[in-house]
């Protein structure tokens, strides 16, 4: 029920940026009116969108690095050598996730798609390219989470996961 009210604001709040209903009119602009609603308070749509919306509930990692819900689309967040960098693209992603969810900085090589198509010009073999991934078996829903979250966004990149971490 949860995913459902999620994915459905997500949905709601995708169309409401297509159709332009997200941005504040300005000063010199009227506001919109209806003639049922011309009595009722008018708000801004942006603020309320944006104060309530959380990206879709991805796949945890304990369950995606295992290989079984492959192939997946992941939203690398951010990527970086240095693990120590992507706090910040974790805390972004805390302030959008459904209760309970963080994200944590994870080898790239994992999803190897992501390892050849992210930092290519970085290579070597005591070489390891780090970010923060959030893990979808839709793509669609990995599409509203990018969107959700705004950019930079390191990359959207659909292929296998797995990790063994001992």
């Amino acid at each position: 029920m949860r995913k459902s009210l999620v994915a459905a604001a997500a949905v709601a709040l995708s169309v409401l940026a297509v159709a332009g209903c997200t941005e504040s009119p300005t000063a010199s602009e009227p506001l919109p009116s209806s003639p049922s609603a011309s009595s009722a308070p008018t708000t801004d749509a942006s603020a309320t969108a944006t104060a309530t919306a959380t990206i879709p509930l991805p796949i945890p990692e304990e369950v995606a690095i295992t290989g079984s819900t492959n192939p997946l689309t992941v939203v690398w967040v951010a990527v970086s050598l240095d693990p120590d960098e992507l706090v910040e693209a974790e805390a972004r992603v805390a302030t959008v996730a459904p209760e309970g969810l963080t994200a944590i900085s994870t080898p790239l090589e994992c999803q190897s798609a992501a390892h050849e198509q992210l930092l290519p010009e970085v290579t070597g073999p005591d070489v390891y390219k780090w970010g923060v991934p959030l893990y979808y078996a839709d793509a669609h829903d990995a599409q509203d989470a990018a969107e959700i979250l705004g950019e930079p966004i390191a990359g959207i990149i659909t292929g296998d996961v797995f990790c063994h971490f001992d």
